[in-house]
């Protein structure tokens, strides 16, 4: 089962500052929760031997570890802004963002850290900006509780979203609000009233419908408040966090994972580690069934060359047919297609179709011809032909003769004066005979 621990990191926190811990199941489920209370509190790795819990605390404060970690690192240290870009991949929009909003923050551009989020329906891409020195301390702390974090969040991302209620998150002074769609504000709470009237909240041509997420106490703080609001809005609910903040934060990052700071210089400082360690089997698998489809690529081309080698040798034999004069075959395929090619070319001007046009023009000079086979064979026609007698088939030869063909004739005889025959073997004059 994959388990995630969510830490949660103080105001201002320097290495060894207690850190308030929740582990959850892959479905969300709390498992154990508790607060390491920095360097000098023992560490074990498992979380089958939680220490006793001290007088006053609800859970043990042994800290897991072998799990996937993300870190909350406080709203107030970091800052939001959002600008049109023409990038449209993170890494651009990275190069682009600081001098894209260096007249939107104060202070030196070098010594901010930039993450960007996804670009928003508006066109506009955000970014959270931090100061370097905030992340070098942050990782610091975690580092000196033997974390390594696979996302460093901003807590106020991770407020849950709404898509039908414009939610409200109040913890100690300050108060989130996150209409449906957008990215959350962070605000004063006080006086509560003015702060959601500035987020837009309160004096909408449409009341908006609200969610409010707080603990015991400061439902108790902004109770009055509260019942004043609710008169201005579509409707009010109320949601009180039992478990308190931190598990609620939790629950919304497992399900909707937000924006990480590291990113850039900083995305190789995260648990690279662990999640080598959590994909090391699924990694195995791939590379087994990947070596499979290339064997199987392999087996498939030796087959194909087989195959391409039997119809080489199929087309050899067809090649000895259709040719028997042909008794060396470099490539039988261009052979074939060659002769064909000569074939086509004799059957025009000087071929098949010229010696029947010349024969039937002899046959015009010559009325009382009869032709009664022809044998067509490489630029060679043989003849069987009858005439009323020999001038008649010694006409029909010079007829050809004057069309520029060679004519051999093999006469028959016939009754003195009477009808005649002969085998005549026509060729054009200067073609091999």
């Amino acid at each position: 089962m994959s388990e995630t621990l969510f830490v949660r990191l103080p105001p201002a926190a320097e290495p060894g500052a207690a850190l308030e811990w929740v582990l959850l199941d892959e479905a969300g489920a709390r498992l154990e929760h508790g607060v390491h209370v920095g360097i000098a509190q023992p560490v074990v790795d498992t979380t089958d031997g939680a220490l006793p819990p001290a007088e006053g605390e609800s859970a043990p404060s042994v800290l897991p570890k072998g799990r996937r970690v993300v870190a909350f690192v406080p709203a107030t240290e970091v800052s939001v802004a959002a600008v049109e870009l023409p990038a449209r991949s993170a890494s651009k929009a990275l190069q682009l963002a600081p001098f894209a909003l260096e007249e939107q923050l104060a202070g030196d551009i070098e010594q901010l850290h930039f993450a960007v989020g996804e670009q928003e329906d508006s066109g506009k891409t955000p970014f959270v900006v931090c100061a370097h020195a905030a992340m070098e301390r942050w990782l610091a702390v975690l580092q000196a509780a033997g974390l390594s974090p696979a996302a460093l969040v901003p807590d106020f991302l991770a407020v849950p979203a709404n898509p039908g209620h414009t939610v409200v998150w109040l913890e100690g002074q300050m108060v989130t609000v996150r209409p449906p769609g957008q990215w959350p504000m962070l605000l004063d709470a006080e006086p509560l009233e003015a702060a959601l009237e500035l987020a837009g909240v309160l004096g909408a041509v449409v009341p908006p419908h609200l969610l409010v997420y707080a603990a015991e106490p400061e439902h108790a703080t902004h109770a009055v408040a509260l019942e004043a609001v609710g008169s201005q809005v579509g409707s009010l609910r109320m949601q009180l966090l039992a478990d308190g903040p931190l598990a609620a934060l939790a629950v919304s990052a497992l399900h909707e994972p937000p924006l990480t700071l590291l990113q850039g210089a900083y995305a190789s400082r995260g648990a690279s580690t662990g999640r080598m360690a959590r994909w090391r089997v699924p990694l195995a698998l791939a590379a087994t069934l990947a070596a499979l489809a290339v064997g199987g690529q392999v087996v498939d081309l030796m087959h194909a060359r087989s195959e391409a080698k039997r119809l080489d040798g199929l087309i050899a034999d067809v090649a000895h047919q259709a040719m028997p004069d042909v008794h060396k075959l470099v490539d039988p395929r261009r052979q074939v297609e060659a002769k064909l090619a000569q074939a086509k070319g004799r059957s025009g001007a000087d071929g098949l179709t010229a010696t029947l046009a010349a024969l039937a023009a002899a046959r015009d000079a010559t009325p009382t011809m009869e032709l009664d086979n022809v044998t067509y064979y490489d630029g060679t026609a043989d003849l069987q032909v009858k005439a009323a007698d020999a001038n008649a088939l010694e006409q029909v030869r010079n007829g050809l003769a004057a069309r520029g063909y060679t004519a051999q004739l093999q006469a028959v005889p016939g009754t003195e004066g009477g009808p005649a025959a002969a085998r005549m073997r026509l060729s054009r004059e200067g073609a091999a005979q």
